[in-house]
Order: structure tokens, then sequence, then C-alpha cells
């Protein structure tokens, strides 16, 4: 196989995004897109110069892949339906609106020798990739992820822990290298219909806690995760692509700064320069990267060469597992 043909469930927002990403590689071949909404999917399809479908059943006789980017309720249904007329899939984060129904696609991917996988984009950002070797050290850290936007009326369908929380969540538990001892949670609607503002607790069997915060009613938007150990922090700006680096000195290391090891007068001399000198930070900043386009790659990838993907289906069932515990304590 030299090419993927694929199709895209769903023309709305995130649809036309993977179409144009799909329509630009060569090792992709955009068969044709549906969408209960007509109008719409003749729009898409027009613009990258490909076939409108009438039915799911009508695509699926033509495609070897999809994008499923229909409303999250949707994606039990559509993926279900897909998988077992042995078509792989790139499902939109969240991968199902439960556990339960994740667990059920994972089952019918491997029934039907399937690849499945699903749109986390953040692995895909450069900062991330750097900053997350800290936790995989296995040093225990406080990791302190915070996620806010306004109200935009879109994935109205899901809560704010689906709808943004469970980025950090799928970053933070594909890296910590330890089972989860405890979780605590809060969080409340003011809109209405689902939680806007969630933040949850995760304490781990190594000694690593996660506090996550997640708001769509925010003035300022924000994509920060702070990994905090004894001896180096990082802080990971999603948005801006940049790690701020913290590292204690050889000093702070040998313990030369223990109390009875600094006299008051010793204290007084070093005091107004000691965090410059022995915390001293450094800040490196990527640039662009289109994680959308990098996301189609891998997803064709997977399938065109069978390498293992950045989000594998069992990944994001992980997380979404998770969230649903915390959504039951709120």
């Amino acid at each position: 196989m030299d090419h993927l043909k694929l199709g895209i469930v769903g023309a709305g927002r995130l649809g036309s995004f993977h179409a144009s990403k799909a329509a630009a590689r060569n090792d992709v071949e955009l068969i044709g897109v549906f969408d209960v909404n007509r109008s719409g999917a003749e729009k898409l399809a027009e613009k990258y110069r490909c076939r409108v479908f009438d039915s799911l059943t009508a695509l699926a006789e033509e495609i070897q892949a999809a994008v499923v980017a229909v409303p999250s309720v949707l994606h039990f249904e559509t993926a279900s339906f897909l998988l077992k007329k042995q078509i792989s899939l790139l499902i939109e984060k969240p991968m199902t609106t439960t556990a339960s129904d994740a667990k059920l696609l994972l089952e019918l991917a491997e029934k039907n020798n399937s690849q499945m996988t699903v749109g986390h984009t953040e692995e895909y950002n450069p900062a991330w990739i750097t900053a997350k070797s800290l936790i995989q050290s296995g040093v225990p850290c406080l990791i302190d992820a915070r996620r806010a936007s306004g109200y935009t009326f879109r994935s109205t369908d899901i809560g704010v822990v689906l709808d943004l929380m469970i980025h950090d969540l799928e970053l933070i538990l594909s890296v910590v290298p330890s089972k989860i001892l405890k979780i605590d949670a809060f969080g409340f609607s003011t809109i209405g219909g689902f939680e806007d503002f969630a933040q949850a607790r995760l304490t781990f069997e190594n000694g690593t806690v996660a506090n996550l915060t997640a708001s769509r009613i925010e003035h300022d938007a924000e994509r920060v995760m702070k990994i905090s150990s004894a001896y180096q922090t990082r802080i990971v700006n999603f948005a801006t692509r940049t790690i701020r680096s913290i590292h204690a000195s050889d000093d702070v290391k040998a313990g030369r700064f223990l109390p009875d090891h600094v006299s008051p007068e010793m204290s007084a001399e070093i005091q107004p320069d000691f965090m410059a000198e022995n915390f001293p930070f450094s800040e490196l900043t990527y640039d662009s990267c289109d994680a959308l386009a990098e996301e189609m790659a891998d997803f064709a990838n997977v399938i065109l060469h069978r390498q293992k993907s950045n989000v594998p289906a069992s990944q994001a069932a992980y997380a979404l597992e998770v969230a649903e515990k915390i959504l039951k304590l709120i």
C-alpha cells in the first residue's frame, strides 16, 4: 500500500481542518466526505475536490481509513459502524463519552484488524516532547496543569473535563511511570448542561502528584503545565511552544546552604542574589508547529508503515477512564 484512501466523517470546523491536511499529503488520497448536513459536505468536497457521499455505508465502501469529526456523543456510533467495515480510524478527542464505549471500540478494532488513533494534538507540541522527560525519569514530581478558554459555544454536548482537561490528562497519564493511588475532584456548571469548571488532583504510587484545572468561562486563554521536582522545574506554555527550565546549582544539591552551614552574616551577604545564582533559568521557544498536519502524518504512517502512533487508542481510552472517575466525583 503506497497511499491511503481516506474519508472525512463530519464536515464541520474540525472536519474541514482534517480535510485540508489530508489533501496536502502525497500519500493520502482524499476520497470524499459524509455529513448529515449535506450542504456543509458539498462545500467541503468542492473546496478539496473530492466526492460527497449520501450515506456512511456508501463512503465506507470506497475507503481504507476515516477521520471521525462528528459531535462527541456520536463518536461511538460512528466509529463502531466503520470498525465493523474494517476501516481504520483517526477519532477526534474525546475518543468517546464513556469508558465502556471506548473499551468496546478497542475490542472492535482488534477483532477487525483495524488501526485506531485519537486526536490529542498536544502530543505533537515540540515543547511538550522536550519537557516530558522530567516526568518519565521516575523522579516524583508535582505537576500543575492549567487549561482555560472563554465559552466558545462548541463542544456543548460535553463538559470541560472531556472538552479541555482530557488534553492534560492524556499527556500526564502517558508518561507518569506509576499507577494512580487516589483521585480528588471539584467542579461546577455556570452556563448549564455540563460542568464548565473543574479541578482534579491525582496522587500516584511513586509520589508524583498532578493538579489539573480546566475552565471554559475565563477571559484569558491559558495552556500551561508546570513540572517541579526537588532540583528542577520546567514550565511549558503550549500556546507559545515555550519551555522555561529552572535548575538548582551544584552547591544547592551538595547541601551547602543548610541552616547549620550558613551564618547570619553569610545569609545577609548571599540573599540578594541567591535565587539568580543558585536557581538560574533558561528559556527555549520552538518554531511554529502544525499539530494537525503532524497528526495526519502519524495516522498515515501507522497504517502505511505499521509505525506506532503517538496517541494509540488504548492510551486515549485510559485517559477517558480516569476522566470518567473525575466526573463521578464532581
